[in-house]
């Protein structure tokens, strides 16, 4: 069965998505017509949301479902990213997990997420790693159940303006707006070890950020798909958490990859060997 973000999903066969194990928990997706519009609601129980480029989806916790509404003729490619990730961030809330706006690459001994916002280079520094030979675990949205981060879709989107200084391949999707990479497939499960929000400086820099700062980066990249109080976050404080400045010019993100890269082994370095293994996830 295919699925991602620790989900199991039936009831559609889209490319990009992983095998998925057994223990990750199963939600069917039925896609139907265009729907009346309806208040975005996230409740304990069911939820509608608004969709990125249009439509809407109606999700169901004690049946499992998840009824896609797409505006015109089904996309696989948008049901695959960024649909889906809407519709696994309302069930890890319901699953009490996380999710994160963000993507993780591994290295030193697990995952790493790099959180950012729409613009702030996420995607093109995670596309830049994958170039060099990293694991991309994931592009859009973290996904974290007791301190294992899940796989999401094989697949990484650019924006327009940054295929080209990538010399990336791939196809365009989102009606022209994003060029779609594929990644390798890999690890379905990786624990996490630390992460890095990204924002906009003069120069390429890793700094350690303070608990109090921890917080409100991992508070202001909530993925938009759950709109909750992340009150349950307290619990990925513990972990290594660094803000990474470079500047916009794309020739900026080889230091800032390598800057990424060199941060996560050292802080892996001090991590024991019995914990380097694979995670153990969260079974609900």
């Amino acid at each position: 069965m295919k699925g991602a973000y620790g989900f199991r999903f039936t009831g559609v066969d889209l490319p990009g998505l992983v095998d998925a194990p057994v223990s990750w928990p199963e939600v069917s997706v039925t896609i139907a017509g265009a729907a009346a519009p309806a208040a975005a609601v996230v409740g304990d129980e069911r939820a509608v949301l608004a969709l990125p480029d249009g439509g809407q989806a109606a999700l169901d916790r004690r049946s499992a479902t998840a009824v896609l509404h797409p505006l015109g003729p089904v996309d696989p490619g948008w049901v695959v990213h960024p649909a889906l990730a809407y519709l696994a961030a309302v069930f890890s809330r319901w699953h009490g997990r996380h999710s994160l706006h963000g993507g993780a690459f591994v290295a030193g001994g697990g995952a790493w997420g790099v959180l950012g916002g729409h613009g702030d280079g996420k995607s093109t520094t995670l596309a830049w790693l994958a170039e060099a030979g990293v694991s991309i675990l994931a592009d859009d949205m973290l996904a974290i159940a007791c301190g294992t981060v899940f796989a999401g879709p094989r697949t990484l989107d650019l924006r327009a303006g940054a295929a080209p200084f990538l010399d990336a391949a791939g196809h365009m999707v989102r009606d022209g707006a994003r060029r779609r990479l594929s990644l390798d497939s890999g690890a379905l499960e990786q624990p996490l070890r630390g992460w890095f929000a990204l924002s906009w400086g003069d120069r390429v820099e890793a700094r350690p950020l303070a608990p109090g700062e921890r917080l409100a980066a991992l508070l202001g990249h909530l993925h938009p798909g759950r709109t909750a109080n992340g009150v349950r976050l307290l619990d990925l404080l513990r972990l290594p958490g660094y803000e990474l400045t470079r500047p916009r010019a794309l020739d900026s993100l080889p230091d800032a990859a390598a800057e990424l890269m060199a941060t996560a082994r050292r802080s892996g370095e001090g991590i024991e060997p019995s914990n380097r293994g694979a995670a153990t996830a969260c079974r609900f």
